[in-house]
Parts: C-alpha cells; structure tokens; sequence
C-alpha cells in the first residue's frame, strides 16, 4: 500500500486499531495513532518544504496541488514552491459562481507567482442529483459534501493529488454546561481533535489504492510537531491567556502568518457560503445516512507533545524557552 503519510506515521482505524478500514459497525471506537520525529525542525515552514521533498520522493506521476484559494492551499503551493518541487495546479470552480470569493484570492496568488491554473467545473446541486456524490461518500461513509467535491476534484487528476488538510486542531475543555461569555473561563486542558470524517480522505485513495496525500499538513510528525511548539499564538490558547477562546479554529490564520506573514489575510471561507442552505440540507441528509461516521479522537496537548518527540533528543524540551 502507497504509504499516505511518511512511514505510515500518521494511522487511524477501530478499537483493535486495524489500519486504514471503513467504519465495520456502530460499536466501533474511532482511534488515531501519531509517529515521533527523526528531526527537531524549529520552524513550521521548515517543516512543510521538508515535507514537500519527501512528497516529490514518493509521488508517481505529476503531483498536483487542489488549490481554493484559501490561506491552507496557498501556504501547500508556496511550500512546494520554495522546496523547487514541480507541481500543476487545479482548481474547483463550483455552478453559479458559488466559490467566486475563493477564486479571486486564487487567482491573484497565481498571477503573482506565474502558475498557471487547471480548472474544473461542477454543479453542486446536479452533482447530488445525479447520484454521483453518493458514489463518493457511499464507500468511505463520508458525511461531507464539501469532502465529497475535493474527492471528485482529484478523481479527475493523473498522477498524485495533493489536499491541504490536516493541521492541528484544538479544542479546550469545558464544562457541559459552559455558556460562552458568561462562565468563568477557569484554566483546563486542552487537547488535539482527529476527525473520523476528514480520516474519510485517506479512506477514499486507499479504496482506490491510489497515490495521494489526503492530508498534507500531516505528512510528517515534523510538521505537527514544529506547528505546536513554535507557535506564540498556540502558547497563548494553550496558557488558558485568550478569553473566550475554546478552539484553534478562529485562530487558524492568524498563526499561519506567523510563519507565512506575506500571506494575505482574508476571511475564512468555505468556498460553499453561497449555497450554504442547500450545503446544510445535503450535510444533514449525510449526517442521517451515515449516523455513526463522524465520530471525533482526542488526546491532550502534552501527551500528544511526548508522543511525537523524537527519542534522540539529549535533552528535556523545557517549553517556556521556545519563546
């Protein structure tokens, strides 16, 4: 099997943790299980070229990049770009001018950079009519339509598809019965966020026994590891120092320009606010289909910290110093 992430580091499965199989039943647990680092690379955008060279190592054929014109695929082709790895472009350009937002940052990123743009059109809304979507989500019990476009974007492509997923994702924890800006924001753990429905890209290519890399921000335990260590803003959420603060989510872009400051800042889209009501029905119609595939992993920040740590290090990573 085409290993999805650098020696398989990256694995995720079932209770037993059999690697990489769909959802067998309800009763399943979802797991995930993270690799250490060979290196202690002290920049994130290291990290990412670092990445990019492994990627270019392994790929067969062309490696394209799916490019939204968000602040994740711009920093995936400006990592591939500065590792002077070759890669195409494309671009899902959705009916209506549904995504015309995203597609105005993409194409301003591509006329600064000189890269040409592969585009491909699909109707959402004909894309579940004609049953083509089901097609998609059926074999990995995929709850999301946006998903579902990626996936049907790379299908199209030869050679290596490449997704600007699968960055680190925290949430604090907090009472069940928390009301934002009204509880006390009390000092709590905060713990990583492995998703069984975004793992359904990784499902996809291996049922396809395809070349891929669905999650591109999780190649290596490097890049995991650099973008929780050596980030000011992470530092902050994790000290419990940004009230009201309950997910990195909010935050993604500001952490990313601190490693990638000529990033444009824009808002954080999802290419579907135009048809997000039509988007909210096809989810939830998912979301009945596919009852017990959105399950969630978790595992605290430090524990997650003391996994990916290469074991080479001579001495104990006193956190405070690294800013």
């Amino acid at each position: 099997m085409f290993a999805y992430t650098w020696n398989n580091h990256f694995e995720f499965g079932y209770d037993d943790g059999a690697r990489f199989l769909p959802r067998a039943n309800s009763g399943q647990k979802f797991v995930a299980k993270f690799g250490r680092c060979r290196d202690e690379i002290i920049s994130w955008r290291k990290a990412n070229i670092l990445a990019c060279r492994e990627i270019e190592a392994v790929a067969q054929g062309p490696i394209w990049v799916l490019f939204s014109g968000g602040t994740d695929s711009e920093i995936c082709v400006r990592s591939f770009l500065e590792a002077k790895v070759p890669i195409r472009i494309a671009t899902l350009r959705l009916g209506n001018q549904a995504n015309a937002h995203d597609l105005d940052y993409a194409e301003k990123f591509a006329q600064q950079m000189n890269l040409p743009i592969t585009y491909f059109d699909l109707d959402m809304e004909k894309f579940w009519e004609s049953g083509r979507l089901l097609e998609i989500v059926d074999p990995i019990q995929c709850v999301s339509p946006i998903l579902a476009a990626h996936l049907w974007l790379a299908n199209q492509l030869d050679g290596t598809p490449v997704i600007a997923q699968g960055e680190p994702h925290l949430k604090k924890d907090v009472p069940p019965d928390y009301i934002p800006g009204e509880s006390p924001y009390l000092p709590s753990p905060w713990r990583l966020v492995e998703s069984e429905r975004l793992c359904s890209l990784y499902t996809h290519f291996i049922l396809q026994d395809r070349p891929a890399v669905p999650g591109f921000f999780q190649y290596l335990p490097e890049q995991f590891y650099s973008y929780l260590i050596y980030n000011r803003i992470l530092k902050s959420l994790i000290e419990n120092r940004m009230l009201g603060k309950l997910g990195t989510r909010s935050s993604k872009n500001q952490i990313a320009r601190q490693f990638y400051p000529e990033v444009e800042e824009r808002p954080k889209f999802t290419g579907f606010e135009k048809i997000e009501s039509w988007h909210d029905q096809i989810r939830a119609t998912l979301a009945e289909r596919f009852p017990h595939s959105d399950d969630n992993f978790y595992i605290e920040y430090f524990d997650l910290i003391s996994l990916l740590k290469r074991r080479t290090s001579i001495r104990e990573i006193d956190y405070a110093s690294r800013f």
